[in-house]
């Protein structure tokens, strides 16, 4: 009997072998319409992972410091404790479904283990109520799978990404993303068009209930197949309030990263 056969009748289970592959680095800007613009920037870089044999879709995620405006997150206090705790997703491990929603968080122990060496610091750093009070929430969040995966799920960038990554050549279909922060998702109906080989993609929609519009220009990388550049503008209106943001993403570190 081999060793592989003798650890799995003992243990029942053995340890999976898990890949990551090279990343690929993303320039991000996110701007967030209103009477004045907020606009985030930020790297991030997304491998592909192979986790034994299995054939499901495995991602590691990385991401630098967050820009706002143009300036420092650590220039203010409140933003720079935000970014502080943030910071321990990373690297993010996801596994995402066949058309794009993202299923569960592969290295959440991890994840536990780094806010676990970090809060302590954090609170010694970040004094008073409120900071405290912000950290012991953010420990909440990350505590329970379930939530934390919820909230990964209102990453526009992250849901832009892996549902255009994995749309597939389906004709039509509904998509849904979180334009109001821990409110119930927009969904809207889409429309994909143009051709694959001719690279020029994109997907339009309309809001299932309401007057917003979604439009997504897309082109994919003709070796790797990872998203090559990425433009979306979304809007929705809820309650007199109105959600109008722009994405763009773009892979720098390999060639034709423009959008056609």
């Amino acid at each position: 009997m081999s060793l592989f056969s003798v650890r799995k009748m003992f243990t029942g289970k053995t340890e999976k072998k898990v890949t990551v592959h090279d990343p690929y680095i993303y320039t991000v800007t996110l701007t967030y319409h209103g009477d004045a613009d907020t606009r985030l920037k930020f790297n991030t870089e997304i491998s592909r992972m192979t986790v034994d044999y299995d054939t499901t879709q495995y991602f590691q995620i990385t991401r630098s410091d967050v820009r706002i405006n143009d300036e420092d997150t650590s220039d203010y206090l409140a933003s720079d404790l935000a970014a502080q705790c943030g910071n321990v997703l990373y690297p993010l491990q996801l596994q995402i479904g066949q058309h794009g929603s993202i299923q569960s968080i592969l290295n959440h122990p991890a994840i536990l283990q780094r806010w676990e060496e970090k809060k302590s610091r954090l609170k010694q750093y970040f004094t008073g109520p409120e900071a405290h009070s912000y950290i012991d929430a953010t420990g909440d969040t990350l505590g329970q799978e379930s939530s934390l995966l919820n909230a990964i799920r209102q990453d526009i960038f992250l849901s832009a990404f892996f549902q255009v990554q994995c749309a597939g050549n389906r004709d039509h279909f509904k998509t849904s993303y979180v334009l109001f922060p821990f409110e119930v998702p927009v969904v809207y109906d889409v429309i994909p068009t143009g051709n694959r080989m001719m690279n020029n993609l994109r997907q339009t929609g309309r809001e299932e209930k309401g007057s917003g519009a979604l439009e997504i220009k897309y082109t994919f990388h003709k070796i790797h197949g990872l998203i090559q550049s990425l433009q979306a503008q979304l809007d929705a209106a809820r309650d007199k309030r109105v959600a109008q943001i722009t994405l763009t993403a773009s892979c720098i570190n390999s060639d034709d990263h423009r959008i056609n």
